[in-house]
């Protein structure tokens, strides 16, 4: 069976996107300040390091571009050498410790593209749109969502023609409606395949 789109949670969905353009900003001035550092130009795996870890690899990298520039202007002084690495890494460390790192859902959809520019691909943007929505995937929960509508029908049309009975119903399955008389479906979750599963 294709699945049913039961629910978009479009709310969720253009938080977490606002969240994703801020984290993409905030990250963008972090990776332009570590890239003034030396030569090292922050890349993609480094920036996913520096999000998800402990930003070791770019510590490495600068590490390794400060002794191939002294190198190349032929300093073999350890004590000049040693300053060198150690005032690069200063600089780093007092840049990614001010860095207040974006939310898990931000950083696992933040990459960089090849002219070192913070983006967020398309396809995340996908994933994250896949996040935010609930579908029925089972026949059975077809028919339970099917039977529920019916039900809620149901309930509505008793109402209209008994409103002074006082009705118990389930708020996991019902809600009223925005006119507060009628009843519909609650869209907060209910898992049809899990539902249809039930047994006494």
């Amino acid at each position: 069976m294709e699945r049913f789109l039961l629910k978009f949670n479009e709310g969720d969905y253009q938080h977490a996107r606002r969240q994703i353009s801020n984290a993409i900003s905030d990250a963008q001035k972090v990776v332009d300040q570590i890239n003034e550092i030396c030569s090292v130009k922050v890349d993609d795996s480094q920036l996913k390091n520096l999000l998800l870890q402990d930003g070791g690899a770019i510590a490495s990298a600068i590490k390794k571009a400060v002794t191939q520039d002294l190198d190349k202007a032929g300093i073999s002084s350890a004590t000049v050498r040693d300053a060198a690495v150690k005032g690069d890494l200063e600089k780093y460390y007092k840049i990614i410790n001010q860095y207040e790192r974006p939310d898990y859902l931000s950083r696992k959809y933040l990459s960089i593209d090849e002219e070192g520019k913070v983006t967020c691909l398309e396809e995340h943007y996908e994933n994250l749109k896949e996040e935010h929505s609930y579908y029925i995937k089972t026949e059975k929960g077809l028919e339970a969502y099917h039977a529920h509508l019916k039900l809620v029908e149901a309930i509505n049309s008793f109402r209209k023609v008994c409103p002074g009975v006082p009705l118990r119903i389930d708020p996991i399955l019902y809600a009223l409606g925005p006119d507060n008389q009628t009843f519909v479906l609650n869209e907060n979750g209910v898992d049809y395949d899990r539902l249809a599963n039930v047994t006494q």
